[in-house]
């Protein structure tokens, strides 16, 4: 993957997001996905992952999010979306720092029933 690339479709859902790949692969757009090991394994932790992406190269952004948008993948934008952005999860601070906190407690929790079991 060229360097700079960019996020066009996520869901929490792993196959949606192979479906949506496989869908711009057939039209020669390379693509690739972040977050599904991520989700795999905290995804039925409510807040603990942001979903799995779907990202290309920058230079195929415009192309991969019109054909997202003309299939129903995405919504539609307005003029005021940038389109490196749309259909790109947005997240805030308070959020990240929750799922820091709630990936620490699970560590926590873990070496607890560690510590539990072998002694």
């Amino acid at each position: 993957m060229s360097s700079t690339t960019v996020e066009v479709y996520t869901s929490t859902q792993v196959v949606d997001v192979h479906i949506v790949k496989t869908r711009l692969e057939s039209e020669g757009i390379e693509c690739f996905v972040t977050g599904e090991t991520l989700n795999q394994v905290f995804g039925g932790v409510q807040g603990i992952t942001q979903g799995v992406s779907l990202m290309v190269r920058e230079s195929d952004a415009e192309t991969a999010l019109r054909i997202l948008r003309d299939e129903g993948y995405i919504p539609e934008c307005d003029d005021h979306d940038p389109i490196t952005t749309v259909g790109k999860k947005h997240t805030d601070l308070n959020k990240q720092i929750w799922t820091l906190i709630g990936l620490i407690l699970l560590v926590l929790m873990a070496l607890a029933i560690y510590t539990y079991l072998v002694s």
